[in-house]
Parts: C-alpha cells; structure tokens; sequence
C-alpha cells in the first residue's frame, strides 16, 4: 500500500485526467472495482472536504472540456455524476449513475478505513459493472 507510505498523488494511469488533473475519489465503491484489478485489491475509505465544487458536465473527449487541466479557477474541486463507463450522465433517471470527484489537495483528505478485498471471484463482479 504505497499510498499508507508516501500518501495520494495527482498520477493518471489510465488517461489525462478527464475531470481535471488531481486525486480521484468516489462515493460508489462498485465504481471503483475497474481500477482494482490486482494481486491484492484494497479501497481506502476516506473522508473528503472539497471546498468549493466545480460542478462537471462536458463529455472530456469534447474540444472545452477540462481534461487533463488544472482545476477551474478559484475552485477547490470538479465533481460529475458519471456511467459505469465514466462519461458525464445525461439521463433523468438514477440508475447507473456513479461519481467522480476530483481535488488537488493532499490536506482535503482524511484516509479513515483500509477495505481489503479477496480477489476470489473478483473478475466476475468486474465483468457484471
């Protein structure tokens, strides 16, 4: 758990950062099951004080959006009401609707619990997101 040693970091392993350069959390843990495919798979539970939120709904493949950029302006963090497949959810109903928000600030964290995950069966609950 590199993280408990040398804490969050602003890295992008998977792309830019399509919500604005940062650290990446979530209020689904289900979401979070994609990023987890690992010998030993582990959610860290925390709390978070975003400050003020700057509220995300550009798809980030679109020319405006703020992928990969700093956060907006006099703002302490992006927040978007995502698909399973991460793109900003359009539609009026609450089903598969997941979350992202986005904060640059190591200080707005508070790392609370450690969830350790058995990985046995854990491809198929990643095949049913």
């Amino acid at each position: 758990w590199n993280i408990a040693r040398t804490g969050f970091a602003t890295l992008s392993s998977l792309d830019e950062g399509w919500y604005g350069r940062g650290i990446y959390f979530t209020t689904y843990a289900k979401y979070t099951l994609p990023y987890l495919l690992k010998k030993k798979p582990a959610i860290i539970i925390s709390f978070c004080t975003p400050g003020d939120i700057w509220p995300v709904i550009e798809n980030p493949r679109e020319e405006k959006s703020v992928a990969g950029a700093a956060l907006t302006h006099s703002y302490n963090a992006h927040y978007v009401l995502t698909t399973s497949k991460g793109f900003p959810h359009k539609k009026k109903s609450n089903k598969g609707v997941y979350d992202e928000l986005v904060i640059t600030q190591e200080n707005q964290v508070m790392p609370a619990f450690i969830l350790l995950l058995s990985n046995k069966n854990f491809l198929s609950l990643t095949g049913k997101f």
